[in-house]
């Protein structure tokens, strides 16, 4: 059965779709069984059984389809992501204890070369700096072979290697992004026909469906249970005071002193 939510320009309660995309298309089921058997006897025409099941349909491909790109991201793609990218930061922190050595524990203009800016030795926190830094530093170790630490796998072979490792990652990454992005709007471009559909077709049961009839359950709905009217409030007494302001005496007051002026 489907939820009711009032109308507040109606007394009746009018049902609606669920935002679940899961629940609409278990509710849209039940509404295309009822339009098959009772769709003509109704008068229903916003869209035939055949209509909504296809639009049904759509909705659960499209989500089927967007699901498994979620879980191949997180199954494949990203998780060998990560791990490149930990690498690459475990690089970077290795390569400053090295530089260290060589160009001191502060910064100064001498960092810049193997790619520390900014005046700091701080691991950029954005992707794209990493890379960079990661790039820099093979440039750099090969150009000064005796600041590598081969003991430490800090090299210019290396840092090359987790360079090539992190950009590929990411390619992975965005490719798989791209992918999701544009089955997450089919889905949802899917998903909003469907409830449109549903929508105008509970729309147009309610309204020709009476109260009382017996065809609610057949289309899954229940039906909306009038609102008790509100007995009329009693009209309020006319006061004295507002009798005193149309002209008439007031009671108690005498006609004499409504006058103008008092006699002589």
């Amino acid at each position: 059965m489907t939820e009711l939510v009032t109308d507040k320009k109606k007394k009746t309660p009018s049902p609606t779709v669920p935002n679940a995309l899961g629940e609409a298309c278990t509710l849209g089921g039940h509404v295309a069984d009822g339009l098959e058997v009772h769709g003509a006897e109704a008068g229903i025409k916003y869209a035939t059984a055949a209509d909504l099941r296809t639009a049904i349909q759509e909705a659960l491909t499209s989500e089927d389809a967007y699901q498994a790109v979620l879980g191949k991201r997180l199954q494949g793609n990203y998780p060998a992501f990560k791990k490149a990218d930990t690498e690459g930061r475990k690089f970077i922190k290795g390569s400053k204890k090295v530089l260290s050595h060589h160009l001191g524990d502060t910064w100064n203009q001498s960092w810049s070369e193997p790619g520390f800016l900014g005046d700091n030795l701080k691991t950029p926190s954005k992707l794209a700096e990493r890379e960079t830094l990661l790039q820099a530093l093979a440039r750099y170790f090969a150009a000064h072979p005796e600041c590598e630490a081969p003991g430490q796998n800090v090299t210019a072979a290396r840092a090359a290697e987790v360079h090539l490792a992190v950009a590929n990652a990411k390619k992975g990454i965005d490719v798989g992004d791209t992918l999701r992005k544009d089955l997450r709007t089919q889905r949802d471009k899917a998903a909003r026909k469907l409830r449109k559909m549903l929508s105008g077709l509970i729309g147009e049961i309610r309204n020709r469906l009476p109260i009382d009839s017996p065809l609610w359950d057949s289309f899954g709905l229940t039906a909306p249970k009038p609102r008790p009217r509100r007995p009329r409030a009693e009209k309020k007494t006319t006061s004295a005071k507002s009798t005193a302001r149309k002209g008439t005496p007031a009671e108690g007051t005498s006609a004499a002193t409504t006058g103008v002026g008092l006699a002589n």
